[in-house]
């Protein structure tokens, strides 16, 4: 037989209290220019709206971020229980990722004023990215902070349960940073991308050059479709290395610099 005094002492866990930390990657922005007007038009849906010849996003059509996690856990034998255990985070960070990908259309030279002019407009795309992610890095530090020390108490898990546990409670921190996220950043950034393709700006960009429609004809005919080239050599990009895990905000610039070099997936 168990006192009640014991058996409350076996039911809950002391709760976690986690370190935390969120660490910005700004990796270096990737330039294609092997697919056509007409299936950057095709694949963003915006025939309504003109011939897409330029366009950010990120790898495969997906945002330019994301994040994972690093997590680390104490595990403590449960009280008058030496089958179960206390699994309990003592340490967790957010990795904060952006990589822009940008794409021209191929029907332009890159010794083209039209293609000059499009890299010019998608790089203030890539520094709208770049200044979204620093300013929400320190944001996102203290709503992690908020949501780990409100992590509820869990109960002793058997050894098989362990790594549920240790999932259980990574599931807590990302849903409520996704929630931010959805709710706070996401917006500002898509307000923001959408102040750089204003009608003042898509005014202005064709007054600049003057070969635009003998260079896209193609992009009202779907044999036009091209897929990336082979052109340029490695584009991969890096990290900005961050071994520690300080939190601080050390990341490189990942500036775009000169012409880029262009290469396949």
């Amino acid at each position: 037989m168990v006192s009640a005094g014991a058996a409350s002492a076996q039911s809950v866990c002391p709760r976690s209290n986690p370190e935390t930390s969120v660490k910005k990657y700004n990796l270096k922005p990737r330039y294609f220019r092997g697919t056509s007007a007409w299936f950057l038009t095709a694949w963003t849906g915006h025939w309504s709206g003109g011939v897409v010849l330029g366009l950010h996003t990120g790898a495969n059509g997906n945002a330019p971020f994301w994040a994972n996690y690093d997590t680390k856990f104490d595990f403590v034998p449960a009280q008058g229980n030496p089958n179960a255990w206390c699994v309990m985070a003592t340490k967790i960070r957010m990795n904060f990722y952006i990589q822009p990908v940008v794409h021209i259309a191929s029907e332009y030279p890159e010794d083209s004023c039209e293609f000059r002019e499009i890299l010019k407009h998608e790089k203030k795309h890539v520094k709208v990215t770049q200044d979204w992610q620093k300013e929400f890095t320190p944001l996102l530090r203290r709503e992690m902070h908020s949501i780990a020390s409100k992590i509820p108490a869990s109960p002793p898990v058997g050894e098989k349960q362990v790594p549920a546990a240790q999932q259980a409670v990574v599931n807590i921190i990302k849903a409520n940073l996704e929630k931010y996220m959805e709710e706070k950043a996401i917006p500002v950034l898509i307000r923001r991308q959408a102040k750089v393709d204003d009608p003042l700006e898509y005014r202005l960009v064709p007054t600049r050059c003057d070969n635009w429609q003998d260079y896209h004809i193609t992009a009202y005919d779907k044999s036009g479709f091209e897929t990336a080239d082979d052109e340029g050599g490695d584009d991969s990009g890096g990290d900005d290395g961050g071994g520690d895990d300080d939190g601080s905000d050390d990341s490189e610039d990942g500036g775009i610099g000169n012409l880029p070099t262009y290469g396949d997936y």
